[in-house]
């Protein structure tokens, strides 16, 4: 009788780890599709995949807080992140702690959130004009000493360039 509460004792600690270790590694894209990617009804949740170069999926309408945090395991293997104009909003923290060498954000896309891209190695940056919102607080915030000489491309007297300007950042236009 000790030894089968025993069996049934350890099987049970097997169970609970593995799971923990799967969600874990999944940081809560519990599904990701073939392509890496975790979308939950039009959210992109994250991005688990190994490509250098993406275009998100044209079914997402919003972009998630962390959905490319590197530290969440999200991501990491990036290079290059288009967002086409289907995506109307990205959370504030979508891109905290990544390191694109470009993020291209395609005319659609019309509010941005607060700090998206906080301590991020993003060099270079290509905003619309479609873009009417942008959450509080510095969208390029960095305390961990990121890369600071980066490339914004903005349309000469839109939302962002106003933005920019209001802002004391130089940029491109």
């Amino acid at each position: 009788m000790l030894v089968t509460l025993a069996i049934c004792l350890a099987i049970c600690l097997i169970f609970v780890v593995s799971k923990l270790y799967i969600k874990s590694t999944r940081k809560g894209c519990p599904n990701p599709d073939k392509d890496g990617f975790c979308i939950k009804d039009d959210v992109l949740i994250g991005y688990t995949g190994l490509k250098r170069k993406i275009t998100i999926p044209s079914n997402v309408r919003l972009i998630d807080s962390n959905a490319f945090n590197k530290e969440m395991k999200r991501g990491r293997h990036l290079e290059v992140v288009i967002v086409p104009g289907t995506v109307k909003e990205i959370k504030g923290s979508a891109f905290n702690n990544s390191s694109l060498s470009e993020l291209i954000i395609k005319e659609g896309v019309e509010k941005i959130g607060m700090h998206p891209f906080v301590d991020s190695y993003i060099n270079v940056v290509w905003f619309p004009k479609s873009i009417k919102e942008i959450g509080k607080g510095r969208i390029l915030d960095c305390s961990e000493g990121c890369y600071t000489k980066n490339t914004i491309y903005v349309y000469e007297n839109s939302y962002m360039d106003n933005y920019f300007k209001k802002n004391k950042y130089s940029h491109n236009r």
